[in-house]
């Protein structure tokens, strides 16, 4: 019965991680959100349909853009983090540990703030918990956080069949962090060749917003239509979707 007791609390506090990552994710929008609505009350005040219509999507759109990229960054470092659990893993068994051995004390050397940079302590941290409360290894490795990391799951999906079965465990692991590492490297490779493209496609999109500053610059009636008038605050509305849509379009097409 006790057992069961601590494998259900270590359930429920796993459970409730997301919760917390969720609200702090919701922190973030809400400052965005605060600054559109800003945005949008002082055009209203000013009287400038700039700040009403053109600047919330700006703010969304730089939002969306900064997310993607910071997402891939942090995948980036956590497919080079699980090389590193691999390379540790096939360490340990070439030393004459078993696999079990080896993967209950990855799992119990598990620092959540010290890997707190990249999040793969966090993403392991409910098959701590689990097995730290008498799951075995192979239950444990179930709750790994394998969402959006395909990395993660080929590793954790490894170790379930090698656990169950058995078998030459430490060529096996050596395959599958060559696997992970060829796969690392064309991304790198090809991330090397788009930056032009990358950074083409970021010159195009700020390209009308300079183009519109200089007219207004140069032209104080074309000042007066992009801050004052609804119909310049909309054809710098269109515009800009025009080339978010366009930076999206071969971010994606990159990115492929």
């Amino acid at each position: 019965m006790m057992r069961y007791r601590s494998i259900v609390r270590a359930r429920l506090s796993t459970d409730r991680a997301p919760a917390g990552r969720a609200r702090h994710q919701s922190h973030r929008v809400d400052a965005w959100t605060a600054a559109s609505i800003s945005s949008v009350v002082a055009g209203m005040g000013l009287g400038s349909p700039l700040l009403v219509v053109v600047l919330p999507p700006a703010l969304f759109a730089m939002r969306q853009a900064r997310t993607q990229r910071a997402m891939r960054r942090n995948q980036r470092l956590l497919d080079r983090s699980v090389i590193e659990v691999i390379d540790r893993l096939a360490q340990q068994l070439r030393s004459g540990r078993s696999l079990a051995a080896a993967v209950s004390s990855l799992l119990a050397d598990i620092d959540h703030g010290a890997d707190a940079g990249h999040g793969l302590g966090a993403r392991l941290d409910a098959c701590r918990r689990a097995h730290a409360a008498g799951a075995n290894l192979g239950a444990a490795l179930r709750r790994a956080d394998v969402v959006g990391l395909p990395s993660l799951a080929l590793l954790a999906t490894s170790l379930r069949l090698m656990l169950a079965n058995g078998g030459p465990v430490a060529l096996s692991l050596d395959r599958v962090g060559e696997t992970l590492r060829a796969g690392v490297a064309a991304r790198d490779d090809a991330a090397a060749h788009a930056g032009q493209a990358t950074a083409s496609a970021d010159l195009l999109t700020l390209l009308p917003v300079v183009f519109a500053a200089v007219v207004a610059a140069i032209e104080p009636a074309a000042a007066q239509l992009y801050l004052r008038s609804w119909t310049g605050a909309g054809c710098l509305a269109v515009a800009g979707l025009l080339s978010a849509a366009s930076w999206w379009w071969i971010d994606r097409a990159v990115q492929r």
